[in-house]
Formats: C-alpha cells, sequence, structure tokens
C-alpha cells in the first residue's frame, strides 16, 4: 500500500493519506488576508488546478480603530473555495485536506454560543493605554525576553486589556478570544478552536519555547486560559468538514481539516526558508523581512518579532521586521502618485 504522510512535524496526530486508489488526489489551500482572500488547489506534485479571488474591506470607526466583519471575510473565503474547486474540475471528494493561511493578530471575541462579539484588525493601533499597562508590570526588556516581541499595540493582549476596560459589558459576554484561522477552521467543522504554535506567540502571553500559555502573563492580563485556543502543532488534523461547510464550501463533507499557519510563516516556508541564516522578504498589505533561526534569538534592541517556525520538529525560529507596503499603495493610488514624472492611478509587478 502507498501512503503520504502529512504531518504536524511533532506534537499531536499525523495526517496519514491513503493514495492507493486509481483517481488523483488534491488539496485545498485557503489564503484569508487583510484585503483579500484567495483559495488554491493543487495536486500533490504542486502543480497549480483552479484558483479564486475576492477582494473586502476593513471599517474605521475612529481615528487609529480598524475592525472587520469576519463573517463576511468568512463568507468571502468559502465563496472563492466553491468557484476555485468549480474552475478546477475535479470532484470534491478528491480533495484530500483544507488547510488555511491566514492574516494574523486579528482579535475575534466570541459569546457562549461562538457568535461574534467584536473584531479588531491587527492594525488596530487603539491600546496605546494598556500598552503602557503592560510596560509599568513587565518592563520592555522583561516582556520582550518572555515573549520574543517588543511592546506593540498589534499583540492581542493589549486588546484584551482594552475590551475588559472600555467594553465591560461586552467583555461579560466573551467566552472565546481567537484569531481568524482558528475561527475559520471551527466553521469548517473542527471540534474545537485550535491555534497553530507560530500565530499562538502574537497573543503576546505564549511561551514559544515550551508551546504553552504563560501563567505570568495570563495572570497579569486576567485573562482565563479558558478562553483561549489551543496550541496545536501546524499540519494537525482537527476535525472533517461538517455538511453546512460543505455546502458553502463545495469540499465534500468529511473532508479532513489540517491546522495550517499565519500568513508570513506559510510564506516562508515557500521561500524556503527552512534553515539557519536563510533570509526572505515579502510584500503584502504588510511588508516582511524574515530570518530563520536555530536558536530562540533576542534581539539585543528589542525591535525584531521571534515567533515558532511553522516546522515544529525543528527547534528553529523566525526573526522578523514589519513595514507598510501595499496598503500604503492601496491609499496612495486613488490619490494619485508619481513614478519616473508621471501620474499612476495603478500598479503592476
Amino acid at each position: 500500500m502507498s501512503v503520504r504522510q502529512y504531518s504536524g512535524y511533532g506534537k499531536g496526530d499525523s495526517y496519514i493519506m491513503n493514495t492507493t486508489g486509481t483517481a488523483p488526489l488534491f488539496l485545498c489551500g485557503i489564503d484569508v488576508g487583510t484585503t483579500g482572500t484567495k483559495t488554491m488547489i493543487f495536486a500533490l506534485d504542486g502543480t497549480l488546478q483552479g484558483k479564486a479571488y475576492r477582494e473586502y474591506s476593513c471599517s474605521y470607526p475612529k481615528p487609529g480603530w480598524v475592525e472587520q466583519d469576519i463573517d463576511m471575510v468568512l463568507a468571502e473565503a468559502f465563496s472563492s473555495c466553491r468557484e476555485a474547486l468549480e474552475r478546477s474540475g475535479i470532484r470534491p471528494g478528491q480533495v484530500a485536506a483544507v488547510a488555511l493561511s491566514t492574516q494574523r493578530t486579528t482579535s475575534i471575541f466570541l459569546d457562549q454560543e461562538e457568535r461574534v462579539l467584536k473584531t479588531i484588525s491587527w492594525q488596530d493601533n487603539r491600546t496605546g493605554n494598556e500598552l503602557k499597562e503592560i510596560e509599568r508590570k513587565t518592563g520592555k526588556d522583561g516582556f520582550y525576553e518572555m515573549t520574543g516581541l517588543p511592546l506593540n499595540t498589534t499583540w492581542i493582549i493589549t486588546k484584551i486589556l482594552w475590551m475588559q476596560k472600555n467594553e465591560p459589558d461586552t467583555w461579560k459576554k466573551v467566552r472565546r478570544i481567537v484569531q481568524v484561522q482558528d475561527y475559520f477552521l471551527r466553521r469548517l467543522g473542527a471540534d474545537d478552536f485550535y491555534i497553530d504554535y507560530p500565530d499562538a506567540c502574537l497573543y503576546g502571553c505564549f511561551d514559544s519555547a515550551g508551546h504553552q500559555w504563560k501563567d505570568e502573563l495570563l495572570d497579569i492580563a486576567g485573562i482565563d486560559r479558558r478562553l483561549l485556543p489551543l496550541p496545536t502543532p501546524c499540519g494537525t488534523m482537527v476535525g472533517k468538514v461538517s455538511r453546512e461547510a460543505a455546502a458553502l464550501t463545495g469540499l465534500a463533507e468529511g473532508t479532513p481539516i489540517c491546522v495550517g499557519a499565519g500568513d508570513q510563516n506559510s510564506a516562508s516556508i515557500g521561500a524556503g526558508i527552512t534553515e539557519q541564516g536563510m533570509i526572505s522578504v515579502s510584500l503584502g498589505t504588510g511588508g516582511m523581512a524574515i530570518a530563520c533561526m536555530d536558536y530562540p534569538y533576542r534581539d539585543p534592541k528589542a525591535s525584531a518579532c521571534v515567533t515558532c517556525h511553522a516546522i515544529s520538529l525543528k527547534d528553529i525560529r523566525l526573526a522578523l521586521r514589519l513595514c507598510f507596503a501595499g496598503i500604503v499603495m492601496s491609499w496612495a493610488m486613488p490619490r494619485g502618485w508619481k513614478q519616473n514624472g508621471k501620474t499612476q492611478t495603478s500598479m503592476s509587478c
């Protein structure tokens, strides 16, 4: 019997895919970005079979605030999946597994019925006061040493503190705090809320070496760990596509669902950044320079983010530096910007 193994490269159950049958098998990847979602269907040799794209936007209720209708994003993602499958010409039952790559640190607050109470985008920077509170309690260097993250309003721990103080009535209803991938996996049919190790790092209260939530930081923020998703190696099978999700996505009911990784961590694998000293630069809504390290690196200036690698078997880390890229172009182009002395209203790459 011939089998192929698609595993989490570490703890957790591996997904063993039987390839004995005569019908070819395919993989479905859904990439959920800040301003658009792309679904792609690949053969096992990496050949692209079909793809589809959907665009959407964020909302800006106040200066510095960025929010998003995550259920609208979910609907667009599922719609793109259906179209990509149709374009591929394959039968839904030929999809061996589905996984996601998503924007990171967008905070989704859910109630007891798993309904969305509020979604705060990763771009949001309303949490300046909460950031100062964390700095008073941990110190700038102390927080960086514990988490590998420079103090920044991006991290979910600051959004949690903001919700506690500024929307106490809503906070009382909160029963889960998740990111985009965790929420989408659950809507596909996962049996709980799961988060990959790299994305868990970006909560700002995760021990990247021990792969577990850090009690000291949970206590500082008054966070019950039961509100948080279950840290899980990338590649772990966490459920099967439900009947409801099958009707919306075009995937076959029962298709295995596997934990993916955040967008930049997925991009690092795609770029081959899997060994010490390798570096890549990617440009999307945000831009990122990524370096692979084989030890728990700490930047002497406490400015580089250090997270787990998506390949959990190896004791390697990613050091990341963020800048704004495509989002700046999206702002500039409708207003007209000059290149070679000419006003541009579009950009090609």
